[in-house]
């Protein structure tokens, strides 16, 4: 039991992170332009391929649905 009890705090604890060490969006410059949805990928894939997956999804969104997003 106790085993379970430390597996699940730890899981709680790696999903938990994210969320609570995310930046504040109203101070952000990122956002100048206002974007109408941000998106929260979280992926272990390296930096450059976060990058061009960004690219591609913003430009996607941008000729599909005629909207802008913020991929954090």
């Amino acid at each position: 039991m106790i085993r379970f009890l430390s597996i699940l705090s730890a899981l709680v604890a790696v999903l938990a992170v994210p969320f609570l060490l995310k930046p504040e969006y109203e101070h952000d410059p990122r956002l100048a332009k206002s974007p109408s949805q941000i998106l929260n990928i979280i992926t272990p894939h390296s930096e450059s391929i976060r990058r061009e997956f960004t690219a591609a999804s913003r430009k996607h969104m941008r000729e599909t649905e005629g909207r802008e997003v913020f991929i954090e």
